[in-house]
């Protein structure tokens, strides 16, 4: 059979033909897939898609970016079975609040409980909440007062109800029973892999819970989980992971206490006077610690900072590591129990533990715990079973050897300028006098602690108004002000201080300088009769060449 050239060229069109179809094809349901997921705007009081997000929850479809003006939105919001949703601030959450107050009724499609969540997120995957103010979830729309509710654990901020993959990130929540609640219970599905980040949580003295992860044990499913840069503040438990969670990272958080807490509902139901707590527990962490598919799981608490509790950090499971905490100013530090579980496995290192009441660590187990390489307060260790003068450590406690410096060191520095220029030592730079001078004093954390507090002053100038008095590690702040130059040779210093979460101060101070001149300084002063006649005779002459 003979194939000529032409024969070749239709087989390789056709093939070219089948390619562009198939690659249009991938294009098209590329598109379609990029079509799907839509933007639905907000807006309490403005042109948008809609005036609630609940409206926009109902007419949204999952892949959706819901997406939040600023306003206040009075509302509680309910979603089942979504997937993929995205519900977020356009201008962060001090701008954008959520009124939740109890009103005696839920929203459309949700279980009808008389009280609810401000967002109830139930049996749902991936969503996202960002970027509100979520207030007085704990309070009745009509009195104001707390809410008498039969169901206080629903008077809570956001409810994670047998979800998985959520973000629940930069947010404020205020005045609640429970904070951020994550729950696996009654035959639902599990509620695994979240993501708790950023929130500043203060329970106003009156919460049980800051953040709160439960499983009743009927559903396999309250695992790795992640709690992690939060601050979470006047809690009975700030951060609570108990029952059957397992695998759970709580990092980064700064978590205290309060003398003052009080529980209106310490038998599930409204009581008033309410009863009065203790200082309650920073981080507790509790559970079988097995995992959905039978292996043994742990828990993670690194890196947080917590003050203020009856208890800092309390274990009562096993397989815990607990390091690069601060631990300070508590009743106790850390404590070991074993009511509930045992506690083997439990590793306490490289944590600075200082200024506890009565232990740095307690151990009420019956199983010796590891806490080898910790800071105690003292170079010497710790006292109590320990050498030293630092926290108290009880019997049971493994704790040599020990560390005889700090884990983290807390820093401050500040750089002044005059002009724009580094101006240590005199004279400075030259600024005429009665003209502007300005003055930059650059703040910056050069420690490995957060610091509150942050105070600055010049010696001549005063008190030094900074837009921010918190630094995290490695953060700066610039604050400028503008004076009038004076005369002569100028000095001043500026100091600044910053407080640390267990209150001790860092300082330093900067200095700078700069010399006011007269421009005009040398020039004779002419006397004013004198300079009218000059002027006379100069107009005389003018007008004498213009007659030539």
């Amino acid at each position: 059979m003979i194939t000529s050239k032409y024969d070749f060229k239709l087989k390789e069109t056709r093939f070219t033909s089948i390619i562009t179809i198939f690659l249009f094809l991938i294009v098209s349901l590329t598109m379609v897939g990029a079509v799907s997921a839509a933007t639905i705007t907000v807006d309490d009081d403005g042109p948008a898609d809609y005036s609630s997000i609940q409206y926009a929850v109902n007419n949204s479809s999952d892949g959706d970016i819901i997406e939040v003006a600023p306003g206040t939105y009075s509302e509680l919001v309910y979603m089942q079975e979504r997937n993929d949703l995205i519900i977020r601030s356009t201008n962060g959450s001090e701008a954008t609040i959520i009124d939740a107050k109890q009103t005696g009724k839920s929203p459309l499609n949700s279980p009808g409980t008389p009280t609810h969540p401000a967002f109830y997120v139930m049996d749902c995957n991936n969503i996202t909440i960002k970027g509100f103010t979520i207030n007085d979830v704990i309070l009745d729309a009509n009195t104001n007062e707390i809410y008498q509710s039969t169901d206080p654990y629903l008077m809570t901020p956001v409810l994670l109800y047998s979800s998985s993959n959520c973000k629940v990130q930069d947010n404020i929540l205020h005045n609640f029973y429970y904070g951020v609640f994550l729950s696996g219970e009654a035959g639902f599905g599990p509620c695994n892999d979240n993501l708790i980040t950023n929130n500043k949580i203060d329970g106003n003295k009156l919460a049980f819970f800051g953040i709160n992860l439960y499983d009743d044990g009927t559903v396999d499913g309250m695992e790795n989980n992640i709690i992690s840069d939060n601050t979470v503040q006047n809690c009975y438990y700030n951060i609570y992971a108990g029952f059957d969670a397992v695998n759970t990272t709580i990092s980064g958080n700064v978590v205290s206490g309060s003398p003052d807490l009080v529980d209106y509902f310490p038998s599930a139901s409204y009581t008033d006077p309410p009863q009065e707590l203790d200082n309650g527990y920073g981080i507790k962490v509790t559970g079988d610690g097995l995992a959905s598919d039978g292996t043994v799981g742990g828990q993670l608490i690194k890196g947080n900072i917590v003050t203020d509790c009856k208890t800092g950090i309390l274990s009562n499971t096993f397989n815990v590591t607990v390091s690069e905490n601060i631990v300070c100013n508590n009743n106790n530090g850390i404590g070991i129990d074993d009511y509930l579980h045992q506690v083997t496995g439990n590793e306490i290192h490289y944590n600075d533990i200082r200024n506890n009441e009565n232990y740095g660590i307690i151990n009420i187990a019956a199983t010796d715990v590891n806490a080898t390489y910790n800071w105690w307060g003292s170079n010497d260790g710790p006292s109590g079973e320990g050498p030293g003068t630092g926290d108290q450590v009880s019997e049971n406690v493994s704790f040599e050897p020990f560390l005889t410096e700090r884990v983290k060191s807390a820093n401050i520095s500040i750089e002044k300028s005059t002009n724009g220029v580094d101006a240590d030592t005199p004279k400075g730079p030259d600024v005429q006098i009665g003209t502007d001078v300005t003055w930059m004093y650059n703040v910056t954390n050069t420690g490995d602690i957060v610091l509150y507090n942050i105070t600055l002053t010049d010696s001549k100038l005063g008190e030094i108004n900074c837009s921010d008095t918190t630094l995290d590690p490695g953060e700066s702040i610039v604050c400028e002000v503008t004076g009038t130059a004076q005369k002569g040779q100028y000095s001043n210093i500026a100091n600044v201080t910053g407080i640390t979460p267990c209150e001790t101060s860092v300082t330093d101070t900067d200095q700078s300088h700069y010399f006011g001149y007269d421009h005009w300084a040398g020039v004779p002063t002419a006397n004013p009769i004198l300079l009218v006649g000059l002027l006379g005779v100069a107009m005389l002459l003018l007008l004498r060449r213009e007659q030539k």
